[in-house]
């Protein structure tokens, strides 16, 4: 006799219901078995010939085990009287076992053979079972073989002419009329009914273990009776509705447990409203068998689900659940502190709400969030929170400065920090911002900030381009300068493949972020100021969104499904950085990257020269072969630049210095003369011939109007 604590009420287990909960835990396991392996070997069978094929076997393989359980219940008590042909004879023949399944199969024959008739094979099958029809005496009851025997037999004659022997000569014969739609349904109609029969001969057979212990061995197994099982219902139904007085509910509750302690919605309802402290109600529950604690778990688990959702929608909403989850720590503290105290209140572990786990992990990853700053995590929230606004007066200070100024390092320095943190990397910072604002290693910039945000898988799969430092951007170059229409000085600095060769993509020049596709019948070329972007955000997958200045926000897609969301946010957040420090040079020096690095000669008064540039835009100064610079004159006539000293302009023949005279030039100014008139007109783009003057005859190049030599006019 066991007694158990529920909520303050003392339940007694009498011995003949620990006999009985002895019988159902020594039998379970092997029915519950049985019950798993049935849709296999109902799947196995592949049709209801198979099925009636094989039944016989199902059926003895089934419930001898269970006889010989039963045996050795009956042994374990003393009986050694019994055997299992006497057993069945005695205790299980009453039951009339066969009847069950059979009756099933018998169902089933009659539905495949009205198919069958309905398919004009009406003349076998009648012959088939007019030889049939003879009735069939089942063999001895040995374990041996009697069981099968008695099997076939009470199939067999209960089929009312219908013989088994029928329904196999049919697949004899081969002509079964194959998986027929109508057959099909048949098949799967019967499968339920046929376990259920199943299951219902072996509870049978432990019916007749039970009484066989009371007659027996006199071990009387207390079962709970129809009525204890309607009482206790009838209890627990008014106790859910809420018909029982408040100051009985506990007693009642506790008198349907008393009464079944097999139902599981009592043991609910009690662990619900009065809990369960000492862990006795578990501990009842679990001898009897019944999975309250599963159930706590699962509701335990709905609970913390249902509470999470509720408090943090936000977050499970949300693409970008770093940056939701710092926003809503708040309500993930209040959603773990609610689940700590309902496992506190039920009495149950923190590992059955996975949520909590999930909130502690979260809440930690926020901790270390706030408390990191530019990649350093301090000690203290408070602290990081200093140095974030450090940086902000830096950065403050930097504004409209000129960082390359003597004078903007002390006045940086100089600034009213507040932590000794900042203070201590402020020439890290201040070297760190240098370098970013320098034109000349805007592309070293670049590839670092890329190394640094993205993955080398990612940055190896080809669809990366910094020239001359990721990818193979050369190849694409005049292709992808033809789609995306760039300027004359407009330089490349990144580029980002929607598609093969560069024929889509996100293009970041020294001047603009451009979106752009070549298409069959449609393309694509946006392009978007640098100064006016503001931020990229990845808002969902694959989903970019352009805020720009005084206009409606842009969305572009990458076409890039295999990048995870973190590896997505990445991106958006790389692009973000090359936009800053593209945005962070001064517009003198972004305007000029493309002659930083496009140059192939510097001027005498600075200026950074094209390879097909003679004239200096600056100064005017003109470019000789030789590469020494000259200084022009504007001729009033024609407006080009002349070289000073000449006395003819090279392009229109007008005499420049008025001295109609030329036979004072020399042969020396005159050899410099001609060389500087060469360089002009090739950087005009015209092709020469030689001509010969017909007043002094001068060698004159195709294309003069006049003599460089006399002046003479030149037809």
């Amino acid at each position: 006799m066991t007694t158990y604590d529920i909520s303050g009420n003392m339940v007694t287990i009498s011995n003949d219901m620990e006999n009985e909960r002895y019988l159902l835990s020594t039998t379970d396991e092997y029915i519950e078995s049985v019950n798993e392996t049935f849709d296999e070997w109902y799947a196995a069978r592949g049709s209801c010939y198979g099925i009636v094929e094989e039944t016989d076997n199902l059926y003895n393989g089934s419930i001898v085990p269970l006889i010989n359980i039963g045996i050795d219940i009956l042994n374990a008590q003393g009986v050694y009287s019994l055997d299992e042909d006497s057993f069945y004879d005695k205790y299980v023949k009453k039951f009339h076992l066969s009847e069950h399944v059979f009756e099933v199969v018998r169902s089933m024959e009659k539905a495949v053979e009205a198919v069958n008739i309905r398919q004009e094979e009406e003349e076998m099958y009648r012959q088939v079972r007019k030889e049939s029809r003879g009735r069939v005496v089942g063999g001895g009851f040995g374990l041996g073989g009697a069981i099968k025997g008695m099997a076939q037999a009470g199939m067999m004659n209960a089929a009312s002419g219908i013989a088994h022997s029928a329904f196999n000569a049919v697949g004899n014969v081969g002509s079964g009329i194959a998986a027929s739609s109508d057959k099909a349904a048949i098949y799967k109609k019967y499968k339920e009914p046929l376990n259920t029969a199943l299951m219902q001969d072996l509870y049978d057979i432990r019916n007749a273990i039970r009484t066989a212990l009371q007659k027996e061995a006199g071990i009387v197994c207390k079962y709970v009776t129809d009525s204890e099982y309607d009482k206790a219902k009838a209890i627990w139904n008014n106790y859910r509705l809420g018909r029982i007085p408040a100051e009985k509910k506990k007693e009642q509750i506790i008198e349907a447990l008393t009464l079944n302690p097999y139902s599981i919605e009592i043991y609910d309802s009690i662990w619900e409203d009065f809990g369960d402290e000492n862990g006795e109600l578990r501990k009842m529950a679990a001898y009897f068998g019944i999975p309250l604690e599963q159930q706590i778990a699962e509701i335990a688990e709905q609970y913390g689900d249902d509470l999470f959702t509720k408090n943090c929608s936000l977050y499970e909403e949300s693409f970008d659940k770093k940056t939701a989850a710092v926003q809503i720590e708040n309500q993930i503290k209040a959603t773990l502190d609610e689940l700590v105290q309902y496992c506190k209140r039920q009495t149950i572990s923190e590992d059955n709400i996975s949520k909590i786990a999930q909130c502690k992990q979260l809440l930690e990853e926020i901790d270390i969030e706030v408390r990191t700053v530019k990649g350093v995590t301090y000690d203290t929230r408070e602290l990081a929170e200093n140095v974030r606004k450090d940086f902000a007066t830096f950065y403050r200070a930097l504004q409209g400065k000129d960082i390359f100024e003597k004078e903007t390092y002390e006045y940086l320095k100089s600034a009213d920090y507040i932590t000794e943190e900042f203070k201590g990397i402020f020439e890290s910072v201040f070297g760190t911002e240098y370098g970013l604002r320098t034109p000349e290693k805007i592309y070293e910039n670049i590839d670092f900030i890329i190394r640094q945000s993205l993955s080398d898988e990612i940055i190896k799969g080809g669809w990366i381009d910094i020239p001359d430092h990721i990818g193979s951007f050369s190849s694409k170059e005049t292709m992808i300068s033809s789609v995306a229409g760039t300027l004359a000085e407009e330089l490349i600095l990144a580029l980002f493949d929607r598609s093969s060769k560069g024929k889509s993509g996100i293009l970041l020049t020294n001047r603009f972020l451009r979106i752009y596709a070549k298409g069959l019948l449609l393309g694509e070329n946006l392009a978007y100021p640098i100064e006016q972007v503001e931020k990229i955000e990845c808002q969902e997958n694959d989903t970019y969104v352009i805020n720009i200045q005084e206009q409606s926000p842009v969305t572009f897609s990458m076409k890039r499904t295999d990048l995870t969301v973190d590896e997505q946010l990445a991106f958006s957040d790389m692009l973000n950085e090359l936009i800053r420090i593209v945005k962070n040079l001064s517009t003198e020096n972004r305007l000029q990257l493309f002659r930083i690095y496009k140059h192939t000669k510097i001027c005498r008064c600075g200026m950074l020269l094209l390879a097909d540039e003679k004239i200096c835009p600056s100064c005017k100064c003109m470019i000789k072969d030789n590469g020494e610079f000259v200084e022009t004159q504007i001729c009033p006539n024609c407006n080009n630049y002349v070289q000073i000293g000449k006395k003819f302009c090279s392009i229109c023949g007008y005499q420049l210095d008025g001295n109609e005279d030329s036979s004072n030039i020399s042969e020396a100014e005159e050899a410099k003369s001609n060389e500087n008139e060469k360089d002009v007109s090739e950087n005009l783009g015209e092709t020469f011939k030689e001509l010969v003057c017909p007043n002094c005859h001068s060698i004159v190049k195709a294309g003069k109007k006049f003599c460089s030599k006399c002046g003479t006019k030149i037809q």
